[in-house]
This record gives C-alpha cells, structure tokens and sequence, in this order.
C-alpha cells in the first residue's frame, strides 16, 4: 500500500468529524482511508475545505471516541486504488 502524509488533526466537531489540516501540496482524493503511522485505520476522507492555500480534511470516523494520542499524532492516508471498475456486457 501506498501511504502518504496527511497532516496533524486540530479538532473533533460536535457532529463526531475530525479536522484534519492538510501538510502536504497535494490534496487527498475523497474516500481515502485514513490511517495512522501504525496502520490502525481511523477513517475516511469526506470532504476538503478551506482556501487553496491552506486546505483541511474533514475525516468521518470509524469510531467516535477520540482520545488525546490521536489527536497529537500524525495521520497518513491511503489514496483509492484506480481500477478498470465494472465492465459493460454486450
């Protein structure tokens, strides 16, 4: 798997999301799985918002309990893999 750094969370939202400043010049494509350095999974992408200049992730949690470890430890994700997807019957 290709895992690339996504940046430091800054918050968790009333609604149970986590905002995620992105580090990186490249934005993360939505759906990417959300990972820290260990690999344990934590969530998903599901929306960018903010300038161009300073983008931020908004990540939807598997689980909505967050603890202070994930909140100071950087997260990486995993980009979607591209596949030929369905193919059409003739």
């Amino acid at each position: 798997m290709n895992m690339r750094y996504l940046g430091y969370p800054l918050h968790k939202t009333k609604t149970g999301l986590l905002i995620v400043q992105i580090r990186t010049r490249k934005v993360p494509p939505l759906g990417s799985i959300v990972v820290k350095r260990n690999m344990r999974r934590i969530g998903s992408v599901m929306d960018i918002i903010g300038p161009i200049t300073e983008p931020y992730a908004v990540v939807k949690l598997i689980r909505k309990d967050v603890n202070h470890e994930l909140l100071s430890s950087p997260l990486y994700y995993i980009p979607p893999k591209r596949g030929l997807g369905k193919r059409k019957r003739r």
